[in-house]
This record gives C-alpha cells, sequence and structure tokens, in this order.
C-alpha cells in the first residue's frame, strides 16, 4: 500500500552528506590505524566476539538497507512509503545504515570507536532526518501527518509490520543500491585485514582503545 502521489523528482540527498560520511569513515580508520583493541589484553574471546558481532551486524544492515530498496528504488518521495520495512518505523533507510555502520566499527574489537561512530550518526542524521520529515510532511500533508501518529521515527516496532502482497521494483534504481550496499562487506573485510595485517609487520601503536 502507497499513500500520496508526487512526481518523479530526484530528490537524492546532497553530494556534502556523503563527504561528511566519508570524512567521518576516514576519521574512524585514522584512529584504528594508531590504536590497538585492550580488549585483546583482557580477553581474546571477548574481543573475536565483538568482531563476530560486528559481522553479524554488517551483514542484517546491508540485508536490511536491500529489503528497503526494494520499495523505495524509483519510489521515494512519489509515494508515501508506509509498508515493509516502512510499516515500523518512518526512516528505515537509516536506521538499517546505522546497524550496518556500527557493525562495521565493532571489527575493530573496540567500545570506543562504535560509541563515537553513534554520536556522530544521531548527531548529523538526527539533523537530517527532521528536515526530511519537514519536506515529506509539506509534501503529503495530512497523509504524513497520519502516518507519523503511529509508526515510531528510528527505532523498529515490529508489532506494526504489514506489507503488500504484491509490489513493483525499478531494476535500475534497485541494482544500484545492490552497489551501494556491498560497502558494508568490503569495509568489514578491509577492517579484519589491516587488523592482521597490521599485527604481522608490528606497526606501533599510540594509544590502546577499550
Amino acid at each position: 500500500m502507497t499513500l500520496g502521489q508526487g512526481d518523479s523528482t530526484d530528490t537524492r540527498p546532497p553530494p556534502r552528506r556523503f563527504w561528511i560520511a566519508r570524512f567521518v569513515c576516514a576519521l574512524i580508520l585514522g584512529l584504528y590505524l594508531v590504536s590497538r583493541s585492550g580488549w585483546e589484553e583482557i580477553s581474546v574471546v571477548l574481543a573475536h566476539l565483538t568482531a563476530s558481532l560486528g559481522l553479524v551486524l554488517a551483514v542484517i544492515g546491508a540485508l536490511g538497507r536491500v529489503w528497503c530498496s526494494s520499495y523505495a528504488a524509483g519510489n521515494k518521495n512519489v509515494v508515501l512509503l508506509v509498508d515493509g520495512p516502512y510499516s515500523v518505523t518512518r526512516n528505515p533507510l537509516y536506521f538499517f545504515s546505522f546497524v550496518g555502520g556500527l557493525g562495521v566499527v565493532l571489527a575493530t574489537q573496540t567500545v570506543v570507536i562504535p560509541v563515537l561512530f553513534a554520536a556522530c550518526y544521531a548527531l548529523y542524521f538526527g539533523r537530517v532526518i527532521r528536515k526530511e520529515e519537514a519536506f515529506l510532511s509539506a509534501w503529503h500533508k495530512g497523509l504524513y501527518e497520519r502516518y507519523r501518529a503511529r509508526v515510531p521515527r528510528f527505532w523498529p516496532d515490529w508489532s506494526l509490520f504489514t506489507e503488500p502482497a504484491k509490489w513493483t521494483i525499478r531494476p535500475l534504481p534497485f541494482r544500484r543500491s545492490l552497489v551501494e550496499v556491498s560497502w558494508f562487506a568490503i569495509a568489514a573485510i578491509v577492517l579484519h585485514t589491516l587488523h592482521d595485517f597490521r599485527d604481522l609487520m608490528g606497526w606501533p601503536a599510540i594509544f590502546v582503545a577499550y
């Protein structure tokens, strides 16, 4: 089910958002390269469990974004999406991006770096979400207000889940979304590779991160 009717104008996020995301990723990677995990000194098992949890969350985030894209690809802002992932949270793409990103940074086997990621994500994307909500409220008017009244902004309420019997997927934007989610797997693999390579080469650490 979809509500409202708009146009097919391209309303993709401005490039600045992606540059900020890249900057934060570079910052986190830089911290990772000049530090070492303190959890490995306390418990190697705990450190590896943290990394394994990160891989699970990265996969969930990637699959969740694919699920969202099957609804949103070519349809976002054209109609008001209220089914599937959009029936349990108003911002499922941001939610699954957060889950996937958190999974990637957990591969550092630290707590400090994931907390830094979560704080940066909340500060920046909280503002982005509020702006998008203002746009949707103006574009879809009362339809969006009724939707907002019953569906949570970010954390899913799975008791609200509904899905249509059929849904039309636009192949080109959906294919692009598949390329985008591949970065979750690539990032996790890169972090694991750097971890092993750093130990092999004996890179010095400036500080210990827990």
